[in-house]
This record gives structure tokens, C-alpha cells and sequence, in this order.
């Protein structure tokens, strides 16, 4: 008699578990289904260059966006992971946080991590919930109905990395992102009065070494900026106008497959 409770016991267990599964796995789906438009940037890879002295042997950081897990209400967090790099002596190395520690030059935890990407998106007036993600770890973020705020996070970083460590003068390279796929490499050009870009060549986003340039004629790419008076500070300007080619690129088709 008593074998035959325990047995029933662990029958009702077992169902109640699988039930319970059935539950959360319906719940997870549903959550995941909603957020379905918001899905098509993890996995993505994301370059990051520290310097364009020399663009082509300049050292650099690759990062990819994944999905850490899920909050207490089954919604999914995002956040981005180092999946190579090349450095010279002195840049940090070896954990998530490396590209917020070389850029900020100073020491980054997990804690501080949380702030500065508060601060960095502050001009994107998003309300998005940032926690930490473990040790050594870049914090995760909450993905919203859109991906508005991976987008937000790609491009300023990017943006904070240009501004800190790169220089807009002639005969430097610069690479801008073009689609979610794919990056150009444009070179500052000059006249007596003016400064501009010109694109030179396009690269998937992970040819970080720059040696294996995709079969496209860039002089055909619809690239239509401004020129600049060398005459002004015009800096800003060209970070502006960086910063909205990136922001474009998240709709334009990936140009070679």
C-alpha cells in the first residue's frame, strides 16, 4: 500500500512537472513570438577598431550580440560578447568589458559597466532596464518591442569608440558601417578647400584584418555626402554625419551574400 502512494506520489510529480514545462514553454514562445521583429540582430558581429593611424593593421575588437537569458517575466535580455581580437601591449584583453575599458581609459566593472551604458544612450531617450551579467561580463539589456535599443547600443558605441580614438584629417581610412552585414572603408580625401569621404572598399563584418575585400564596385554605392570646408572645426560635423550612415545601415540590404 505505501509503495503504491509513493508511486502515485511520483507519478503526480512528474505529470505536474511536465505540465509545468508545457506552461512555461508555451509562455516562453508567446513572449518570444511578440518579440519576433526584435530577433533579427542577435548573432550579429559588430567590429570595433581602436585607432585608424593604420586602419589595415590597426588593433580592434570583434563583438557578437546574444541573447543571455530571460528575466523574472520571460522576457529575453541581450548583450554583446568579445569573440576575437588583435591588440598591442598595454590594451586590455580577455573579457567583455575591454572595448568600454580602452575607450573610457580608465578601470570598468560590472557595476560601473551599468552606468556608462546609461550615460552613452542617454541621448536616445529609451527607457530600457540594464543589469549586470555576470563577472567580467558586459552588462545585459532588456530587448523591447523593436530592436531599437540593440541598434541604439551598436551605433554608440561605435560612435563613442570613432570619436575617442580616431582622426579626421586626410589620408586617414575610417570604416562605417553599411548594412547589418557589411562595412565600408572610406578615406579621407582633400582639395585646397575642402575635406571629404570616398569609399575605397566594402568588407563583411568580420574581415577585422581588412585583407579579404568583397567584388563590388564601391564608386556605384549610392554614398552622397557633404564635403567640408577645411577652414572650420568640423569634427562634429563628420561624426554627425557617421553616425547617420550607421543608423541607416540596419535597413539596407546586405549587398553581397
Amino acid at each position: 500500500m505505501i509503495s503504491q502512494k509513493v508511486e502515485l506520489l511520483d507519478d503526480f510529480k512528474a505529470n505536474f512537472l511536465i505540465q509545468l514545462t508545457r506552461v512555461l514553454t508555451r509562455k516562453i514562445f508567446e513572449k518570444l513570438m511578440k518579440k519576433a521583429g526584435t530577433f533579427n540582430l542577435l548573432g550579429r558581429y559588430y567590429p570595433f577598431f581602436l585607432d585608424n593611424t593604420d586602419l589595415f593593421d590597426a588593433p580592434h575588437y570583434l563583438y557578437q550580440i546574444y541573447s543571455p537569458g530571460l528575466d523574472a517575466e520571460l522576457d529575453p535580455y541581450f548583450s554583446i560578447t568579445k569573440v576575437s581580437e588583435k591588440t598591442t601591449e598595454g590594451m586590455p584583453t580577455g573579457t567583455d568589458l575591454d572595448l568600454l575599458k580602452y575607450t573610457s581609459k580608465r578601470d570598468v566593472t560590472e557595476s560601473s559597466a551599468i552606468n556608462f551604458i546609461k550615460f552613452l544612450m542617454k541621448r536616445e531617450k529609451l527607457e530600457f532596464e540594464v543589469v549586470e551579467n555576470g563577472k567580467n561580463k558586459f552588462p545585459k539589456l532588456e530587448i523591447l518591442e523593436t530592436p531599437i535599443v540593440q541598434k541604439a547600443l551598436i551605433v554608440d558605441l561605435r560612435d563613442y569608440a570613432r570619436w575617442r580614438n580616431y582622426k579626421f584629417i586626410p589620408g586617414r581610412f575610417i570604416d562605417i558601417l553599411w548594412t547589418t552585414g557589411e562595412f565600408l572603408v572610406c578615406e579621407f580625401c582633400e582639395d585646397e578647400k575642402d575635406i571629404w569621404l570616398e569609399p575605397r572598399s566594402l568588407h563583411k563584418v568580420t574581415d577585422t584584418a581588412l585583407n579579404n575585400p568583397l567584388k563590388v564596385d564601391v564608386s556605384n554605392i549610392d554614398f552622397n555626402v557633404e564635403k567640408w570646408h577645411k577652414s572650420e572645426k568640423v569634427a562634429f560635423d563628420i561624426s554627425r554625419v557617421i553616425r547617420a550612415i550607421e543608423w541607416g545601415s540596419f535597413s539596407r540590404k546586405i549587398m553581397v551574400r
